[in-house]
């Protein structure tokens, strides 16, 4: 197994068993910091891909294309206001430095920039990373998390003993190392007078959840037009189901039009074909789940106007719109949703992954970024006729563009970091 090979799997396997080893390693009396710093894992994983990546493409004089060249101008747009957040208070720059809080405008960085360095360090690494491999842990990772999320949602109180308290010790985990003190391992809502379970799974984060479970749907999907087995409904189904269960509407109709992304970029009209009766019993899927996880109430709900969370959102773009307007350059690094859990009373969740960029980069940052998003989707497009990754990753990249219109897909951090290492992959930089 190569080095690459080896970080990208990290990528896939962190998000299922992070939060439980962390811990479980917390539980035996380990000190914090080293817990805390245990916990950078993903980020050593990503680190490793950028270096070996950046050196591939050295090595291989590869000319920058156009996605290049968008994707770059962006991330110096990002380094700009980083610096600007670190020298601006000595320079007098107060208006593109909001905080004096260093974590604040790292998380930003992170949040803001780090998935897009990936995408450009993968789309050097070709064939060091092998494809099959990497599809069978995304699946094997979906089903993981899709059991471990039906469990959660069939059994919440049994869920909470196992990690809570009593168990593997999340909630002491969280406090004690991350200052987190009030961690809810399953998330109930109202819709109307039924209260629903929201399954969060091994990420215990429901929102995030749906949207990398994206990932091995539509590698199930793909697998179907090959070969429609059971097997690969069965797959497909499960993972779906788990979708549906975190009762996230944005992340059901990601799903939906993942699906029927595969179908549009499936070039074979017999692969297509296959895709037709599990594409049906999908739809039949969510149906029957719609009324007893509460889902149909949900959207009733939402469309009565009888549910809080909806206005909220609109509410929330709104205001992030305002923002925008009144400071076109921006607010600086440290405002926006990637620095909430750090400081939640002085940050504004736009509920727009694309105005969250707006707000802390301006109409520059924010153009540029809607422009490199852009680009990757139709250059994923373009490469569908190469092979499976591409169709996989362009499904993947239409939910998650979409569902960045109403949540901040694009800062969920588990996800897009493998979503840009297999559309990376999926598009390698011609010599």
């Amino acid at each position: 197994m190569t080095l690459p090979e080896a970080a990208a799997l990290a990528l896939v396997v962190l998000p299922v068993l992070l939060v439980p080893v962390l811990a479980a390693v917390h539980r035996i009396g380990t000190p914090p910091v080293a817990v805390r710093v245990l916990g950078f894992a993903p980020d050593v994983a990503l680190l490793l891909l950028v270096l070996v990546g950046a050196r591939a493409a050295v090595r291989a004089g590869s000319r920058p294309d156009r996605l290049d060249l968008v994707v770059g101008a962006y991330l110096a747009v990002v380094t700009v206001y980083a610096i600007a957040a670190f020298v601006g208070p000595s320079l007098g720059w107060r208006r593109l430095a909001p905080t004096t809080d260093i974590e604040r405008v790292l998380l930003s960085m992170r949040g803001l920039g780090a998935g897009m360095v990936l995408l450009l360090a993968c789309r050097a690494l070709g064939a060091r990373v092998r494809t099959p491999v990497l599809l069978w842990w995304i699946i094997g990772a979906a089903i993981a998390l899709s059991i471990a999320g039906i469990i959660e949602w069939l059994w919440p109180a049994g869920w909470a003993r196992v990690f809570g308290s009593e168990g593997i010790g999340v909630r002491f985990m969280q406090a004690d190392v991350y200052g987190i003190e009030e961690t809810v391992l399953t998330v109930h809502t109202f819709a109307g007078d039924q209260l629903l379970v929201r399954a969060g799974s091994l990420l215990f984060e429901y929102l995030q959840l749906g949207f990398l479970l994206l990932g091995g749907l539509t590698v199930a999907f793909v697998a179907i037009t090959r070969e429609r087995s059971r097997a690969w409904i069965a797959v497909a189904g499960v993972t779906l189901g788990a979708i549906v269960l975190t009762l996230t509407r944005a992340a059901v109709a990601a799903a939906v039009l993942a699906t029927v992304a595969v179908v549009a970029a499936t070039q074979d009209r017999v692969a297509r074909r296959r895709l037709v009766r599990p594409a049906a019993l999908a739809a039949l899927l969510i149906l029957v789940l719609a009324v007893p996880t509460g889902l149909a109430a949900r959207v009733g709900a939402a469309v009565t106007g009888s549910e809080t969370s909806t206005p909220i959102h609109l509410s929330s773009m709104e205001e992030g719109v305002r923002a925008i307007a009144e400071r076109p350059l921006g607010q600086g690094l440290g405002v926006g949703a990637s620095a909430s859990a750090r400081a939640p009373d002085a940050t504004l969740l736009t509920e727009n992954a694309y105005l969250d960029v707006g707000l802390q980069t301006g109409v520059p940052g924010m153009a540029l970024f809607v422009a490199a998003i852009a680009l990757l989707g139709i250059a994923l497009w373009r490469a569908r006729v190469r092979g499976r990754l591409a169709v996989i990753a362009f499904a993947w990249w239409v939910g998650l563009a979409a569902g960045a219109l109403v949540l901040h897909t694009w800062t969920m951090l588990e996800t897009t970091w493998l979503f840009f290492t297999v559309a990376g992959l999926a598009l390698p930089r011609k010599a």
